[in-house]
């Protein structure tokens, strides 16, 4: 399967503002490197452990899914997550069988939001 490689990553809230906001686009050192312009690539310094990558897959309504996006699913709320070099749904609780879904399960699901923010209302 070909896909773009792209990151994600919230830059830091200006002192004594509440927030930051999210950038898309590709990975150089400790930025995100996006096009504002055809004459112009604007380069973010990002927060590190915000920084997740795309997994080329969307949720049932389009959106696409991030590492470390939260998820609604059929049998409960998951983290999208890498492990053992793949993209796996992870529900974090019981045994390894009943733990993972294959990312797949991402198009029976609807990206909530991401482990960096507080998710309001799991549903």
């Amino acid at each position: 399967m070909n896909r773009e490689i792209l990151f994600r990553g919230k830059v830091r809230p200006l002192a004594g503002v509440d927030g930051g906001y999210w950038v898309y686009g590709y990975l150089v050192g400790d930025s995100i490197a996006y096009p504002r312009d055809p004459n112009e690539i604007v380069y973010e310094k990002v927060i590190p452990e915000t920084v997740g990558q795309y997994t080329g897959l969307k949720d049932k309504n389009g959106k696409g899914g991030f590492d470390g996006d939260k998820v609604s699913h059929p049998h409960g709320v998951a983290t999208i997550v890498w492990l053992h070099s793949s993209w796996v749904l992870d529900f974090g609780k019981g045994d390894i069988d009943d733990r993972y879904y294959n990312l797949e399960a991402l198009s029976e699901s609807e990206v909530i939001g991401n482990i960096h923010e507080q998710v309001e209302a799991l549903k």
